[in-house]
């Protein structure tokens, strides 16, 4: 469900940025519209994620998103053993301007390397059935 409005948002951003980028009517009524859909204090994260899809793109913010998350993950597990980030709470506290001049080819990159050094520190598991082999 979250991961749907969060898409959403980034196609209204982009269809905003498409649109029209030279006036501040299509951002306004993009933040009116996410604030009668999620209220005044819940629109916060869309907010930031319209801003992030309009300036980047929806790919490359969603890109870093995950680099950045990723990176979180990482020094969450090495520190403390375990993360518990909700989505919605980083989504609102996603430094998205710090990525406006990183290229799609080193967010690829970025993201590869801390998924790999993730799986290092968390391995994945599979469980299977009994008879199931």
């Amino acid at each position: 469900m979250l991961a749907l409005v969060a898409l959403a948002a980034c196609a209204c951003a982009g269809l905003a940025h498409a649109h029209d980028n030279s006036t501040g009517e299509t951002r306004d009524a993009l933040d009116r519209t996410l604030s009668l859909v999620f209220g005044e204090q819940d629109a916060r994260w869309p907010r930031r994620v319209a801003s992030c899809a309009r300036a980047l793109g929806p790919a490359k913010c969603l890109n870093a998103f995950s680099v950045w998350r990723a990176d979180n993950a990482v020094e969450a597990y090495s520190n403390y053993g375990g993360y518990r980030g909700a989505v919605v709470d980083e989504l609102a506290k996603f430094p998205w301007e710090e990525y406006a001049n990183v290229s799609d080819e080193a967010l690829g990159e970025d993201l590869s390397e801390v998924a790999a050094r993730l799986l290092q520190l968390r391995p994945l598991r599979t469980s299977l059935l009994p008879g199931c082999l």
